[in-house]
C-alpha cells in the first residue's frame, strides 16, 4: 500500500519538480541479509536521498560484453518469443507486412550488421549472432502475415 501526499508547491501553488518516493517492501525470501527484518520496515524516518539526474550521455571507450543467453538453444527460444510479442504489437497497431518486406528485411539486416557495422570482426559468433537476428526478422514479418491471414479468415 502506498500512502498518498499532495505534490510540493512553491509559493505559488505550482508543482516544484518532479516527484519520488520510497517504498518499504518486505520480501521472504532474498539473497542477502536483512537484520531486524520485519522491524526495521516500522520505523519512521526520511531516507537521505540525493541524485543527480543531469548526467551527459557518451560513448563507452571499451567494448560492453553482454551475455545474451546460457545457450544457443535458449537464445534461439528467446528470439523466438520476441518476434511472437513485435507481431503481436505490429498487428494490434494495424501495420501490416509483405511477402517483399519478408524476403528483403531478414537481408537488409544481415548486411547491415555484419557488413556496415562490422559483425564480420567478431568471426564465427558474430556470423551466428547476426543470423539469428536476420532470421527474427524474417519470423516477425511471417507471424505478422500469419495473424494478418488469420483476421481475414476467422
Amino acid at each position: 500500500m502506498t500512502e498518498q501526499t499532495a505534490p510540493v508547491t512553491g509559493a505559488d501553488n505550482a508543482p516544484t519538480g518532479a516527484q519520488f518516493t520510497v517504498e518499504k517492501i518486505y520480501v521472504k525470501d532474498v539473497s542477502f541479509e536483512a537484520p531486524n527484518a520485519p522491524q526495521i520496515f516500522n520505523e519512521q524516518g526520511q531516507p537521505q536521498l540525493n541524485m543527480n539526474l543531469n548526467q551527459k550521455v557518451g560513448r563507452l571507450d571499451g567494448d560492453l560484453m553482454h551475455a545474451s543467453a546460457e545457450s544457443i538453444e535458449r537464445y534461439i527460444a528467446k528470439q523466438n518469443r520476441y518476434t511472437t510479442l513485435q507481431a503481436d504489437a505490429l498487428h494490434a497497431r494495424g501495420k501490416r507486412s509483405s511477402g517483399f518486406a519478408m524476403a528483403a528485411s531478414p537481408i537488409a539486416r544481415f548486411f547491415r550488421f555484419y557488413v556496415l557495422k562490422l559483425g564480420f570482426l567478431d568471426g564465427a559468433p558474430g556470423f551466428a549472432h547476426i543470423a539469428i537476428g536476420a532470421f527474427a526478422s524474417f519470423l516477425k514479418h511471417a507471424k505478422l502475415r500469419a495473424l494478418e491471414r488469420a483476421a481475414r479468415n476467422p
